[in-house]
């Protein structure tokens, strides 16, 4: 009795775990950039799962020192629905390598959640837990703050789809920013910021993602000087340049596809 008991178990578990293998599918890999005239920077390597429900998620790992890891949530259509990153401690190995940053290195994990007409996030830091909400105007994206590893690619790659849904109805993407809450000692808070406005320039062909081929061009308000965005027809932001045409930005490289993928029609 107890071995067909264990025997049943197992199985459950099999079947459970081949479950949750399936809900998450590798469609494609790459790295994300810094664009330079001589060179390519690699500054994070990212991975895009197709997930049981039809939507995508892409896990972004930082490939500086600090273990900071994003995750960007899209639904089927390929539309942004939610954002994460966290920091983590250095292992001893690299604090070792590198005492000034482990030093500097606070964890902190924030989670954003994009609803209908509330954009909600939840941080913890040094121990603390804090929560925000902001009433948030459709169609709008998450910005954290002064996170400067921000992936732009897949950032903007939610803006482009946003953008491209709105259609001739476009007038812009808000942006909300999280910023820290007035006399609240390690809480967030949530703030408008300037909203992004991208505008179709036309079709054209660009070296991008290691090769030649037919892309979107934007240009866009509320993004400084790297203005220009090159788009596939997938609808990845692959490239993040100036007016100059310098060659300096940032993009994809290193860009690996195993199925295809893209918004549900």
């Amino acid at each position: 009795m107890r071995r067909a008991l264990s025997l049943l178990l197992l199985s459950v578990l099999a079947m459970v775990l081949a479950t949750r293998a399936s809900d998450r599918t590798l469609v494609a890999e790459g790295d994300y950039v810094g664009q330079k005239t001589d060179a390519d920077k690699p500054l994070a390597h990212w991975k895009l799962w197709r997930l049981g429900d039809g939507g995508y998620e892409v896990v972004d790992l930082s490939a500086k020192n600090a273990p900071l890891t994003q995750v960007f949530r899209f639904d089927a259509q390929f539309l942004p629905m939610g954002y994460s990153f966290k920091i983590a401690s250095l292992s001893k190995e690299q604090a070792a390598l590198h005492p000034d940053a482990a030093a500097a290195i606070r964890p902190v994990s924030v989670s954003c959640q994009y609803g209908t007409h509330e954009l909600r996030c939840e941080a913890q830091y040094q121990g603390q837990k804090s929560t925000a909400s902001i009433p948030a105007k459709q169609p709008y994206v998450f910005i954290p703050g002064e996170l400067y590893p921000l992936d732009f690619a897949w950032f903007l790659t939610g803006v482009v789809r946003l953008t491209e849904r709105a259609g001739p109805a476009n007038d812009g993407v808000n942006v909300y920013a999280m910023t820290d809450r007035k006399g609240g000692h390690n809480q967030i808070a949530l703030t408008p910021d300037i909203p992004i406005k991208l505008a179709f320039i036309g079709e054209e062909t660009a070296q991008v993602m290691g090769r030649t081929q037919a892309v979107r061009r934007y240009e866009s308000r509320g993004l400084g000087e790297l203005s220009v965005l090159r788009v596939t027809p997938q609808g990845l932001v692959a490239s993040i340049s100036g007016k100059s045409g310098s060659g300096e930005g940032f993009g994809i490289g290193n860009y690996r596809q195993y199925e295809p993928w893209g918004p549900a029609h």
